[in-house]
Parts: structure tokens; C-alpha cells; sequence
């Protein structure tokens, strides 16, 4: 009996013991691992990258490289200087401040005359979806559709992310259609910008 309690404390014992150290190594892999972003789909030169074509990874920290980024906050906004495929980590070479107004395919491009009432712009930035709805003159609602942000500019037409001056330009990018509504619709009442999650 008593060889029976000593082989189950030991059992018991090393299995504790296992069992922290495993506890241990998983923590040590996670502290060496670090976040990235990559492309969540193939995107051609040129294109705005958005929440919509970006995600987080997570890597060893050993294989991550110098330049790229860790939050998609730092790149919103801005332009492939190069084609790249689904699952590319982004550096710093990869990307442009410099805005291309070229539409994808199927799509188009518009401005929006906004006011502040219409929209907070310091909280809307280059490459967020926002849906474009219209307000006719007898107070009748109606969604218009979703768009990506290309660009938000001042009354000197100076691109901003910040705004003192109203009212504010807001260049919208969409399928056709839904540009072609947006300009069929802007006399006829007013133009509103909603970002939701």
C-alpha cells in the first residue's frame, strides 16, 4: 500500500511539473512572437490600402525584418508603390504617401461637399469604408451605398486629415453605380457620411 501512495505522489508530481514547464514554454513562444501586416488579398499598384485589404498576423519574432508594420493604423491610407499577392508582409520600400486616383475596375470616383454637421473628418481617414446616404428636400432617407475614402482636403483643395476650414472635401471611390446615384442625388437634397462597425 504504501509503494502505491509513493508512485501515485510521484506520478502526480511529475505531472505538475510537465505541466508547468509546458506552461512555461508556450509563454516563452508567445513573447517571441511579434504582429504584422500583410496583405489579405492580391492588389495591383497603385491601390489604397484599407481595412478591407489588410490583416494582422502574428510570427517569430526572429523572422521579422526591419520596416514593416505592426498596427494597421500606420499604413491606412496610403498607396502600393508595387503589384503584391495575398499574404505579403508590408515594409516600408512596399509603400507610397503619394495618393493614385485610379479607380479598380467597375468603380469610380467622386467628390463629396461636406459640412461639419455631415461629417467629423478628423475621424474619417483615407482608405475606411463609410456608406454615402441621402436626405431629400422632404426629409425622405435613403442609403446610397458603401465607399472607400480616398481623401479628405480643405477649401484650398490641400489634402488634410485635420480640419480647421469648412467646408470639406471629401473624394470617395465605389462601384459605379453607386457613384453615379451619389452625383444623381447631391442636388436634391443633402449627402451624408456614416462609418459604422
Amino acid at each position: 500500500m504504501k509503494k502505491i501512495v509513493i508512485i501515485l505522489f510521484l506520478l502526480l508530481c511529475g505531472g505538475l511539473i510537465t505541466g508547468f514547464e509546458i506552461k512555461q514554454i508556450k509563454e516563452a513562444q508567445m513573447d517571441a512572437r511579434v504582429p504584422l501586416v500583410v496583405l489579405s488579398e492580391t492588389l495591383e499598384v497603385g491601390t489604397l490600402l484599407s481595412d478591407s485589404n489588410l490583416e494582422i498576423i502574428s510570427i517569430d519574432k526572429a523572422l521579422a525584418v526591419e520596416n514593416t508594420y505592426h498596427q494597421m493604423a500606420d499604413i491606412l491610407g496610403k498607396t502600393l508603390a508595387i503589384g503584391l499577392t495575398k499574404g505579403t508582409i508590408l515594409s516600408q520600400n512596399m509603400i507610397t504617401e503619394q495618393t493614385f486616383f485610379t479607380p479598380a475596375k467597375g468603380h469610380s470616383i467622386s467628390a463629396i461637399k461636406l459640412n461639419p454637421e455631415e461629417i467629423l473628418c478628423w475621424e474619417v481617414r483615407p482608405g475606411e469604408e463609410v456608406e454615402l446616404v441621402h436626405v431629400s428636400l422632404e426629409g425622405v432617407f435613403k442609403r446610397i451605398g458603401k465607399v472607400i475614402v480616398k481623401g479628405n482636403y480643405d477649401q484650398e483643395m490641400m489634402q488634410k486629415n485635420n480640419f480647421s476650414t469648412v467646408p470639406v472635401y471629401v473624394l470617395v471611390e465605389g462601384e459605379s453605380a453607386i457613384i453615379e446615384t451619389l452625383i444623381q442625388l447631391r442636388h436634391e437634397g443633402r449627402i451624408e457620411v456614416i462609418k459604422s462597425r
